[in-house]
């Protein structure tokens, strides 16, 4: 008889979860819409963790009709009704509930125990995974600089500002134009850059350079409104990249605040950048005039292209540079 019994398929995901009754978790999960790339889609945002999670339109029209008071079977017919899925859909929808439960956003009972352990050997088997590529890829958070940020905005806060853009534009305006006007004295130092002499001074400027890219992004995330808990340091083929979780922005429903959040590291480069050519031009041969002409060099021949390059700010919210 036990042969027999185990000779019968076993059931699918979604016949053994149809009657199963689950809830969100409370109403304080933050709902946002977006559109990327021309592509509708929903940033749901956990205040409690900061984490923030993108849904399709399909996932989204899951998410709204979970009820407790309703089994799963009820809400998938509901949707067959709408027109959004079809009887075939039923397994992927059901799938989404797990990706829900893992993220925290609803409780899911299960009962069948052999289920429970796969799942546990597969998150086992992801967590050594991820501490074998954590070799390679290694993220250290350092500080949770809301606070320090809140208390400091005010006296930054006119860098976001429409004035202060304009003068911004007449800046970079007038650095291209002495910088061009004496180009020949400009590209002459290149040859020495990286002479052993100039490495400690260069790697130096290099940290400090970076430092005021990730708060750039920080300062603008917290001007509209988000909450930045972390900042840090990436090991990425044990090479250090500072970064800062700027998620909050993925909620603004504004394109201008979330763009001005993705660009603010490099805003606030450029500046430095402006700054350090009218130094380089006004001194003689010194510290000073070397440091200049390092910012010069680090902020517009390595972090443009790589943050033109880099699409993380615009798809993560998480911002990183490379030291």
């Amino acid at each position: 008889m036990n042969v027999a019994a185990q000779s019968l398929p076993r059931p699918s995901l979604a016949e053994s979860l149809r009657n199963v009754h689950v809830g969100l978790r409370g109403e304080d999960l933050e709902v946002s819409r977006h559109v990327f790339r021309g592509v509708p889609c929903y940033i749901v945002r956990d205040p409690m963790t900061f984490q923030t999670q993108r849904l399709e339109v399909a996932d989204y029209e899951v998410f709204v009709r979970i009820h407790a008071a309703r089994p799963l079977s009820a809400i998938f017919s509901e949707q067959v009704d709408h027109g959004s899925l079809t009887a075939a859909d039923e397994e992927r929808s059901t799938s989404s509930y797990f990706r829900f439960t893992g993220w925290g956003f609803l409780q899911l009972p299960i009962s069948d125990e052999k289920l429970l352990y796969r799942r546990y050997q597969q998150r086992r088997r992801l967590q050594r995974r991820n501490r074998l590529l954590g070799i390679l890829f290694l993220r250290i958070p350092l500080w949770n600089p809301n606070a320090f940020l809140e208390r400091t905005l005010r006296h930054v806060r006119f860098l976001y500002s429409k004035g202060c853009f304009c003068v911004w534009g007449l800046l970079l305006a007038a650095a291209f134009y002495v910088g061009a006007a004496r180009w020949e004295e400009l590209r002459q130092p290149l040859d020495g850059l990286l002479a052993a002499r100039n490495l400690p001074l260069l790697w130096l400027t290099l940290i400090g350079l970076k430092v005021f890219h990730e708060f750039g992004h920080a300062y603008a995330c917290r001007h509209y409104g988000g909450h930045v808990p972390e900042m840090g340091v990436y090991l990425i083929l044990f090479t250090p990249c500072a970064y800062v979780d700027a998620t909050a922005s993925w909620g603004f429903t504004s394109k201008r605040e979330r763009l001005v959040v993705c660009l603010a590291g490099m805003y606030v480069e450029s500046i430095i950048a402006s700054l350090a050519v009218f130094a380089w031009a006004a001194t003689e041969p010194s510290v000073i005039h070397s440091l200049a002409y390092n910012v010069i060099f680090l902020a517009g021949v390595v972090t443009f292209p790589v943050q033109h390059q880099t699409p993380s700010c615009a798809t993560t919210g998480t911002t990183s540079s490379a030291i």
